[in-house]
């Protein structure tokens, strides 16, 4: 597979799903709209991705990898609406999350939140891949602590103790955590379990499950830092 061309193909199909979400934003009157939008986006996104590459498995909201191929080398793991309670209150932290896994590892993120200003533009553009020498808001390459103020404003818990800084994210879904957890990578960051293990390559046993749950994660800069917050947590 030729990463740049499927980064080009799939950021398209990813700013039509933005765009139409700012169109229709006013259908959105409650949580459960949102939800129905969600389906609607994320099942023309399927048709369009499956028609490029048929063999690739599918992870999305929805239960929607219940067709599974997740046997395949090549899985496809989508929040086409990250951000539902912000979305349908009107307001504009929301935005579309794609992340391809070859072999449970991530080679390519693309995450759009259209109306999300940062960096002088209207819009906002979290972007890297395999080839890229770290990884892009709206084109300028992010350092590591630039990704932690980002990613830590998605639901994580920013710990900043004694010069050294870190972020703790709770159990959850897969598709909701797995676009940071490549940023911070791609940025030189350390993630992990509470135990100290490495969660990249995301486990068979995580990607077979229903709901796909990752561990509770703790990010931080340098192996050293690991154990520190991890104790830290464990004194809360």
């Amino acid at each position: 597979m030729e990463i740049a061309n499927t980064h080009t193909f799939v950021r398209g199909l990813v700013k039509e799903i933005g765009d139409t979400l700012v169109t229709r934003k006013k259908e959105a009157i409650d949580y459960r709209a949102g939800e129905r939008l969600e389906a609607e986006l994320q099942e023309g996104f399927i048709k369009k991705l499956r028609g490029k590459f048929p063999d690739h498995g599918v992870i999305g909201e929805g239960n929607i990898s219940i067709d599974k191929k997740l046997n395949s080398d090549y899985i496809w793991v989508m929040d086409i609406l990250d951000g539902t309670k912000n979305f349908v209150s009107g307001k504009t932290e929301y935005g579309t999350s794609v992340t391809l896994l070859h072999k449970r590892n991530p080679v390519l993120n693309l995450y759009y939140a259209p109306e999300h200003k940062a960096n002088g533009a209207d819009c906002c553009w979290f972007e890297t891949n395999e080839d890229a020498e770290g990884a892009y808001l709206n084109a300028q390459k992010m350092n590591l602590l630039e990704c932690f103020h980002f990613v830590g404003r998605k639901g994580a818990t920013e710990f900043r103790k004694r010069g050294k800084i870190g972020l703790y994210a709770p159990r959850t879904s897969l598709r909701e955590c797995i676009g940071g957890i490549y940023t911070l990578l791609k940025t030189g960051g350390i993630v992990t379990d509470l135990n100290g293990d490495k969660v990249i390559p995301i486990s068979e046993s995580i990607l077979n499950s229903r709901e796909a749950i990752m561990p509770a994660i703790i990010a931080t800069t340098s192996e050293n830092d690991v154990q520190y917050f991890v104790k830290l947590l464990r004194r809360k």
